[in-house]
């Protein structure tokens, strides 16, 4: 006959008391392990955020010197002008050797100080800035050799505005921009009397390239850059792509730079 388990006798005493209702809430809570605080988590997110900070300022900072720098090169002397040109050289064309990039560099000689115009370079000011330098150019002699001045901008519009600015010199100015058709720029510097050209730095050399006309780059003798303009991305001529080599190539054919 067997016994069953809780009948037997094994001389120990045995206290249990069974209860038959389950857990409260609070003690199912507490047998539970405790959340994650947001001491650690929110340390690193406002560390992270202070360093994020740290670099938009630092962005902003840079942003702002590049910004008056572009606005004031024009007033610096012709060391500091040819040393930008030459690291915008650098960084554009970063895999020649040192000897290739000395054959594209600008030399001090390529430039020419403007320090002594104290107005403000804006389009109002451009016209008495050619005039106070090259007014014997405006108005030569029949015999004499031809000889441009190029307004160099950063758009077609920028162009069209420094056309306007420039239409009571004598013989006013020619605007040559790639809104109009190739054409007809050409057959407007085969009439023209103006010695004044306003345009970007590709589409001039477009024009002055055509075998149809009986001049070309090196009639350009004068290049005033119009470096104080900065765009809506506060951009000015020298971030075109195709600046540096076309300016590169009226400096080669003898042309001078003037900074405005």
């Amino acid at each position: 006959m067997n016994t069953a388990a809780d009948d037997l006798d094994d001389g120990l005493a045995y206290d249990v008391e069974f209860s038959d209702s389950p857990l409260s809430d609070s003690e199912t809570v507490d047998n539970k392990v405790p959340e994650r605080t947001d001491a650690v988590t929110g340390s690193s997110s406002k560390k992270r955020k202070k360093n994020q900070g740290g670099l938009k300022d630092k962005k902003r900072t840079k942003m702002e010197q590049d910004i008056d720098r572009k606005r004031n090169l024009a007033k610096q002397d012709v060391e500091t002008i040819s040393e930008y040109l030459n690291d915008k050289i650098r960084r554009k064309y970063s895999d020649l050797s040192a000897l290739e990039l000395a054959e594209k560099y600008f030399s001090k000689s390529d430039v020419r100080s403007t320090q002594d115009f104290d107005d403000e370079r804006n389009l109002t000011n451009l016209e008495s800035f050619i005039t106070s330098r090259f007014k014997n150019m405006l108005s030569p002699k029949q015999d004499d050799e031809v000889k441009y001045i190029a307004i160099l901008s950063s758009s077609a519009i920028r162009a069209c505005d420094t056309h306007r600015a420039t239409k009571d010199l004598k013989n006013g100015s020619v605007k040559l921009i790639t809104k109009n058709k190739l054409s007809a720029d050409i057959s407007v510097m085969s009439k023209t009397r103006s010695r004044v050209l306003c345009s970007t730095p590709a589409r001039i050399l477009k024009v002055l390239e055509s075998d149809e006309l009986s001049v070309s780059k090196d009639n350009v003798k004068i290049v005033i850059i119009d470096n104080s303009y900065l765009d809506k991305k506060q951009q000015n001529i020298w971030d075109l792509a195709e600046a540096i080599d076309a300016v590169k190539e009226l400096t080669s054919a003898g042309a001078k730079l003037y900074f405005y």
